[in-house]
């Protein structure tokens, strides 16, 4: 049986304890549980299944199955998928996500009565909680916890995906490193409070500049690395530095005459011409970005970093940059 219907007193007689201990471990189980018979009909349910469900005895008495079915079928995202899934044979396992944003765990193991195949037991957990917990942890693992922005870990995947695909289509891929010039001004003078918030407005108005294939991390500290696919020639890297350097100028968050005008200094590698995998790439443009410090800061250099390159109507960057050091 799938219950412990076994040994039934008789009218009148107190049940077996073995029975009442079968009982209460079915109805207090912490697992939603439904029994299936070999036909594949649902023949019971305990509490913790009809809490899982939002059933009552208003709406589901005990002996209408039907209904719990139902409940079942209309909960769930994928009904389709959780058809597929129990109706293969032997004991099956998955997630189920439902409508209501909820995640169960869904186990269904066979059930035997004197080595005869009875049926199903479904068991239902509600693991919303460990979901959310899982996908926080995630998040925490790849994404920069101040600016949102992945960080170096999942940039990383990023773009060794994205080569592999410029591989493949014999495409270019330009990598930018990003430094915030005067960064450590703007902590010293105005505190730290005000550094974080500079950074996460600095991060959403260098996404607000890109296309939505374009990737882009926080590095470290006042440090950002991009990666522009399938761009057609240098010069479309180049456009991207001057909009960038445009942007932070242009931007004077800030607003205060104490802390000196931030910068941004940028170095620009590229694939395939200076290097094939993404740890060169990025170191590369690491090293063209020290250029663009070195030779006035506020500008962008490309690799090899023999002759710095300043935007267009650079003067007024440079300007600035002899100014504040």
């Amino acid at each position: 049986m799938l219950r412990p219907d076994d040994n039934v007193p008789a009218p009148g007689q107190d049940p077996p304890v073995d029975h009442v201990l079968l009982e209460a471990q079915y109805e207090l189980n912490p697992a939603g549980i439904c029994l299936v018979n070999d036909q594949r009909e649902l023949v019971s349910c305990n509490r913790r299944f009809r809490e899982i469900w939002r059933l009552t005895l208003e709406n589901a008495p005990h002996k209408d199955m039907a209904v719990c079915l139902e409940a079942i079928l209309r909960g769930l995202e994928d009904p389709a998928a959780f058809a597929r899934l129990t109706g293969q044979p032997g004991a099956q396992q998955g997630e189920l996500p439902l409508q209501d944003n909820r995640t169960l765990q869904f186990h269904s193991v066979p059930a035997r009565h004197d080595q005869t195949f009875a049926g199903y037991v479904w068991y239902f957990y509600d693991i919303t909680e460990l979901t959310r917990m899982r996908e926080q942890l995630r998040h925490l693992a790849y994404y920069d916890e101040l600016t949102g922005l992945p960080n170096r870990r999942l940039f990383h995947d990023l773009l060794k995906h994205c080569l592999t695909g410029a591989r493949r289509n014999e495409e270019l891929v330009g990598v930018l490193f990003l430094d915030l010039d005067n960064f450590k001004q703007v902590n010293d003078i105005l505190g730290h409070p005000a550094g974080d918030w500079f950074l996460c407005n600095t991060a959403s108005l260098l996404r607000s500049c890109l296309r939505e294939m374009d990737l882009i991390c926080r590095w470290g500290g006042d440090e950002f690395v991009l990666a522009l696919p399938a761009i057609k020639s240098l010069g479309d890297a180049e456009h991207v530095a001057d909009k960038l350097i445009k942007a932070i100028a242009d931007a004077d968050v800030l607003d205060n005459p104490a802390c000196p005008r931030p910068g941004l200094s940028i170095g620009i590698s590229l694939f395939p011409c200076d290097a094939q995998g993404p740890d060169t790439l990025i170191r590369k443009a690491d090293m063209a970005m020290y250029s663009a410090k070195q030779t006035g800061k506020n500008r962008y250099c490309f690799f090899p970093p023999s002759l710095p390159l300043s935007p267009p109507g650079s003067g007024e960057h440079q300007k600035n940059s002899d100014q504040h050091g």
